[in-house]
Parts: C-alpha cells; sequence; structure tokens
C-alpha cells in the first residue's frame, strides 16, 4: 500500500514537473499579432516570423512581444502606404491581378544615375507589398524578383512597371551611389529570396527580399541607412518615404 502510494506520489510529481517545463501556450493577444504579423507578409510562415522575433528580442534587449507588436505597427503603415487599387495585367501569361515585379503597363525606362533606386506596386495574394531594386548601371538594375528565384540582374529594356511607381535618386555623393550599384551587383545577385519583410534589416543576409538587398547596398557601400522609419524592418515603401529619396519620375 505504502508503494502503491509513494509510485502514484511519483508519477503526480513527474507529471506536474512535465507540465512546468513545457513550452507555455501563446496568448490570444499575441497569436492574433502573428496570425495577421503572417498575413501582411505573405509567403512567410509563423515559425520562421516566431524565430526572427525571438532572435531579434535576445540581441534587442526588448521582449517578444514588444518586438512583435513594434513589426506588427511596421507593417500595417506599410500596407496603407501601399494602398492602392490592385492592377489588372493582361498579355500572355498575365491575366490578373499584377504578382509580381516587371508587370504592368509602363516601361520603367533609364535611371537618371547609376545607384537610382525604384518602388512599384506588387501583390503577393491581397496584399500589396510592393517591389524594390536598385540600378546598377542606368540601363540595369539588380532585384530580389520573388519567391522561388534568385536576385538577379535584369536590363530595363522590356522592364514594366504599374501605375503609382517612382524612380527615385539617393541623396548622398556620386561616389557612393556609384558604390551602392556596384556592391548590388558584385555581392547581391544569386540570393535566395526571404519573404519574411517584417525582420529583415541583416545586410549580411544568405537570402533577401526586394527592399532588403537596396538597403543592404547602401548601408555595405554607402553607410546610410535608408529605412524610411528604422525599427525591424524594411518595406519598399520605407524605402519610398525615406528622407534620403527624392522622385524624380512618377508612371
Amino acid at each position: 500500500m505504502r508503494i502503491s502510494k509513494l509510485f502514484t506520489a511519483s508519477v503526480t510529481c513527474a507529471a506536474m514537473l512535465a507540465v512546468g517545463l513545457a513550452a507555455p501556450a501563446i496568448a490570444a493577444p499575441t497569436q492574433d499579432s502573428l496570425d495577421r504579423l503572417v498575413e501582411l507578409n505573405p509567403g512567410s510562415t509563423e515559425a520562421l516570423l516566431t524565430e526572427s522575433i525571438a532572435d531579434y528580442s535576445a540581441t534587442s534587449g526588448q521582449s517578444f512581444d514588444a518586438v512583435l507588436a513594434q513589426a506588427l505597427r511596421e507593417a500595417e503603415v506599410s500596407a496603407a502606404a501601399a494602398a492602392a487599387p490592385a492592377v489588372t495585367v493582361t498579355g500572355p501569361g498575365k491575366v490578373g491581378v499584377l504578382s509580381s515585379p516587371g508587370g504592368g503597363s509602363y516601361s520603367l525606362g533609364l535611371a537618371n544615375n547609376r545607384g537610382d533606386v525604384f518602388v512599384t506596386p506588387a501583390y503577393t495574394g491581397p496584399i500589396n507589398h510592393g517591389h524594390a531594386g536598385i540600378f546598377f548601371t542606368t540601363g540595369t538594375l539588380i532585384e530580389a524578383p520573388g519567391l522561388g528565384k534568385k536576385s538577379r540582374s535584369i536590363t530595363v529594356a522590356d522592364y514594366k512597371v504599374a501605375k503609382t511607381s517612382v524612380k527615385q535618386s539617393v541623396k548622398v555623393t556620386t561616389t557612393k551611389r556609384n558604390a551602392a550599384g556596384a556592391y548590388a551587383q558584385t555581392n547581391l545577385r544569386g540570393k535566395d529570396y526571404n519573404p519574411n519583410f517584417a525582420i529583415n534589416r541583416d545586410a549580411n543576409g544568405d537570402d533577401m527580399n526586394c527592399s532588403q538587398l537596396v538597403w543592404a547596398a547602401y548601408k555595405k557601400a554607402g553607410g546610410i541607412d535608408i529605412d524610411g522609419n528604422g525599427g525591424t524592418g524594411v518595406y519598399p515603401y520605407d524605402i519610398k518615404d525615406s528622407t534620403y529619396t527624392t522622385t524624380y519620375k512618377t508612371f
């Protein structure tokens, strides 16, 4: 009888210990925020975003919830800045909503200078997250075109963009603009696509999304931060609204 009671007590304690060591469930408000952040970062996953937030939290000293809240605020601001009617594209293989760069009705054309940038609407599902690229030469750009594709250089000869797109110069010296374009050409091509815009301010990332690539080129070679609002992520419209960028062509 005594052995039976001791055994029962041991099992009970073990069960309580196991429960105590189990990972805590995510609180409902936090889960709701995560769900919304995933929604605003199409192609990303809850697991990827959770890992990125946890890493950022560890290095910044901020709580997980504080980082999540900041990342979500930025994502919402970016979505609002990008708010525009969906761009309908027609032609062979292009019927429907613009879902990748290189679509639309307007020829991007030549840049004024090497190191210039452009921002254009681009949708993944219902989200207009935008798309950005940097000019290596006035007629060649470097971009991270999207999921399943590697960053590349491409001529502007047949490159199309949508209404409300902009071409911009960056307010630094010609030497720094040239250096940023050259850095993108030499160091930022051939990278896998990073679907995580929420926490992407890593200039040395093995994978990169479009705005991260443009930001990294100027961060590494120009010594400036062209993220318009700082924080955890740099989105295409953060670059468009940066104090360092000036629009000289609107489509």
